[in-house]
């Protein structure tokens, strides 16, 4: 009997990161491998992050 892999637990904070990571292969048409993406995705949370930061820090 083969066991079932646990499904991915959905949330609109996944939904949305991996919408973002989409878009990267959709608006560099597949040059990023999938590993890149994930990275640009990420790089640009963290950019975002900051900004957010610096305008709470000063509004």
């Amino acid at each position: 009997m083969k066991s079932e892999e646990p499904k991915p637990i959905k949330s609109p904070e996944s939904d949305a990161y991996h919408g973002l990571v989409e878009h990267m292969h959709e608006l560099y048409q597949g040059v990023l491998s999938e590993r890149d993406a994930h990275q640009a995705a990420r790089n640009l949370i963290g950019f975002c992050q900051v900004l957010l930061e610096i305008k709470r820090q000063n509004p």
